[in-house]
């Protein structure tokens, strides 16, 4: 597989597909980076661009195809030239372990089930 089609199918802003570590019948694996090269610093807000290390991280991602998608992002932590302050970068497309996009169906799929549970019960006369 092409990395520019991982790239299209994964759909998300400011990440850039690296390489493809594992692509199976039933799962997919993708090394990922920030395409943003600045950090703020939590501590003081200065712009950061020296990298002190990078760290994986995997993060859970929507199925493609019925292929469990996991993305390997290479996390840098870097070093604040103001403050001397270390961290580690954020990305907007990331809720802890997750995808926000997955967080949300996550999400979603468990109102329909209250939903449906709801109406399970009603029709059999529990409340």
């Amino acid at each position: 597989m092409a990395w520019d089609d991982v790239t299209i199918r994964l759909h998300l802003r400011q990440v850039r597909v690296v390489r493809v570590l594992e692509e199976t019948i039933s799962r997919l694996e993708v090394e990922i980076e920030s395409e943003g090269s600045v950090s703020r610093c939590p501590s003081c807000g200065f712009e950061c661009r020296r990298v002190h290390d990078t760290r994986p991280k995997r993060i859970r991602d929507l199925e493609i195809s019925g292929r469990q998608v996991t993305l390997v992002w290479q996390r840098r932590q870097v070093v604040c030239d103001d403050c001397g302050a270390r961290h580690l970068e954020e990305h907007p497309e990331f809720e802890g372990d997750q995808t926000r996009r997955l967080a949300r169906q996550t999400a979603a799929d468990a109102e329909v089930m209250t939903i449906y549970r709801r109406a399970a019960r009603g029709r059999d006369g529990a409340g």
